[in-house]
């Protein structure tokens, strides 16, 4: 059971997610209509609040399409609004 749980959450899984475009599309998506309302409502979420900015942040400047994925979000203004980042 122990295994399972650290393989569900394995850095190294998240890692190869990283490099597919709809799982960066879809989380863009996800975080773009709920704004992370779920952290900022839920008292004991927020104690974490930084980090999970600071992890999205590091998801963002880590990732292998950096570039790509700024460039898109500076043609098209309806993906992320300019105060997001």
């Amino acid at each position: 059971m122990i295994y399972k749980l650290i393989f569900r959450f394995s850095i190294e899984k998240l890692a190869d997610y990283l490099k597919n475009d709809m799982f960066i599309i879809i989380l863009f998506q996800y975080i773009q209509s709920t704004k992370l309302r779920r952290i900022h409502e839920r008292q004991v979420l927020q104690k974490n609040k930084i980090a999970y900015y600071l992890a999205f942040e590091n998801l963002l400047n880590l990732s292998d399409k950096k570039n790509e994925i700024f460039e898109t979000i500076d043609r098209n203004e309806n993906i992320l609004s300019k105060e997001f980042y």
